[in-house]
């Protein structure tokens, strides 16, 4: 047997450090001056649409509430940089974005982390368009794509992208006015929309949970990680690797509550290459092609520390999203426990 890669993650309810791992890592603009979001308003100064307008920024929040935009937040050409609800966190429970989400273009070097965006009318964060050393760490992205269900969806990674870590977060549909699993809602997309491919993309201690679908879907040509992150009550499937795609995963935690769809927790179709699979909970090897299984790691792995899949459940939910967790967090979370 492989010996194991990752070393044992040391499990804590604390949140007063945020240590970034992956492919993506980076320093943003942690080294560059504040900008404080002063305003709940969609624009103008102390807004969070002109905090992002420039690079060489720690954007901080010294608001707590709904920050409800009438357009996408755009990024084009934008580094070092960092969305920071970390900073004063305690005063945060209820500080998201809703209405739409941020698109990243022709960016790098760039952190979102420790906060919300809830029911964008598409996507709730695009990174597209060779962007570069991204970090999404401790995001809460729910409800996504309200107006484009059939192709909208929660984060989009696509032409190009490299270098990218999504950890830690909260990627879900959750509603208390419809039944969610019926509408095709759909959780995480990398492809390349026959651009280059997007390569180097680490997931790892995430919750995908509720989506129709893609949860996540990897369909590019590149090299991909997949680490303990738990994927809960798909209604389609639950991940699906495709186009080429190639690389590891590594005690994930598959599990839905339609018993019937236990078998689509992990789809690798004809056109994907190869994936070395590790102790992922739920996923039947034997419904897995054979000549799809790898017998080593696929690719040079970033460090990511990990627990077994099997203590997932008792130990993650503590830790990820934007904390700490508001209701509607609550009300997901309240949702794995059996």
């Amino acid at each position: 047997m492989l010996k194991k890669i990752f070393l044992l993650l040391s499990m804590s309810a604390s949140y007063s450090v945020f240590a970034l791992q992956g492919y993506g890592k980076n320093d943003g603009g942690n080294n560059y001056p504040l900008y404080h979001v002063t305003t709940l308003a969609d624009n103008g100064t102390g807004s969070l649409r002109d905090a992002l307008s420039q690079s060489g920024r720690r954007v901080v929040f010294d608001v707590n509430g709904t920050i409800k935009l009438l357009k996408p937040i755009t990024l084009s050409n934008i580094n070092n940089l960092t969305i920071d609800g970390t900073y004063n966190k305690a005063q945060h429970v209820n500080l998201a974005i809703s209405g739409y989400g941020i698109y990243l273009a022709n960016s790098h070097d760039i952190i979102l982390q420790n906060f919300r965006i809830r029911d964008a009318a598409k996507y709730g964060l695009l990174i597209s368009d060779n962007c570069y050393n991204i970090v999404a760490d401790h995001m809460s992205i729910i409800n996504s794509s309200q107006n484009d269900v059939e192709f909208g969806k929660n984060i989009d990674i696509n032409n190009s992208a490299h270098d990218i870590t999504v950890s830690y977060s909260i990627i879900a549909y959750e509603s208390s006015n419809q039944d969610v699993l019926e509408t095709k809602y759909k959780g995480l997309l990398i492809t390349d929309n026959a651009m280059a491919p997007v390569s180097n993309v680490a997931l790892h201690h995430n919750l995908f949970y509720q989506n129709y679908q893609r949860s996540p879907e990897i369909s590019s040509p590149g090299q991909f990680v997949m680490v303990n992150n738990i994927i809960y009550d798909w209604r389609s499937y639950g991940t699906r690797l495709r186009n080429g795609s190639q690389g590891d995963l590594i005690e994930n935690y598959y599990e839905t509550r339609l018993l019937n769809k236990q078998k689509d927790a992990l789809v690798i179709t004809d056109d994907a290459k190869q994936y070395f699979l590790q102790d992922n909970w739920g996923v039947n090897l034997n419904l897995i092609p054979a000549n799809k299984q790898a017998s080593n790691v696929v690719g040079k792995l970033p460090t990511i520390t990990t627990s077994p899949a099997t203590i997932l459940l008792s130990t993650l939910p503590a830790q990820i999203g934007a904390l700490p967790h508001d209701i509607q967090d609550n009300a997901i979370l309240t949702g794995l426990k059996r």
